[in-house]
């Protein structure tokens, strides 16, 4: 296979690899900056620019610590900001009414948004909250809602 002799062809594919690792297997590993780095290394190959055994290896080092050190931030940044806490944010401060008597350390079901959900006090309200009451969600742990 001609494709498969060509030292190009094989960085890209390999750098296509690494990205769809990233994304799809394994992400937050940093097969990214690998895939990144690799994709360069195949495009100065293909132009001409680099050459020889050991300087696309070099090439791929210092492409991947470049990818890395330009992209690390701003990833973690937007990953801190659009993760899993940041998915309920529109839901903080929000009211809902309980459906069962809620005390300290019980899970109950409270109703916001016309959807019923696991509900438990805020750590810092210590009396037990009756049926019907409105309370406002302080935050959510997976799927249940903390209230006070």
């Amino acid at each position: 296979m001609e494709i498969l002799n060509n030292v190009t062809y094989l960085w890209l594919i390999a750098g296509a690899i690494l990205v769809i690792a990233e994304f799809i297997i394994l992400p937050g590993v940093g097969f990214l900056f690998a895939g990144l780095g690799a994709i360069i290394t195949g495009a100065l190959l293909e132009f001409g620019l680099i050459g020889g055994p050991m300087i696309p290896w070099v090439v791929f080092f210092v492409a991947t610590l470049a990818w890395t050190l330009i992209l690390w931030k701003p990833l973690k940044n937007y990953k801190l900001n659009h993760g899993e806490a940041a998915q309920f944010s529109d839901v903080i401060g929000k009211k809902a009414v309980l459906l069962k008597p809620l005390a300290p350390g019980m899970t109950g079901q409270a109703r916001w948004s016309g959807t019923i959900m696991n509900a438990k006090l805020d750590p810092n309200n210590t009396a037990t909250l009756m049926e019907g009451t409105e309370v406002t969600i302080t935050r959510v742990e997976g799927n249940v809602l903390v209230v006070k």
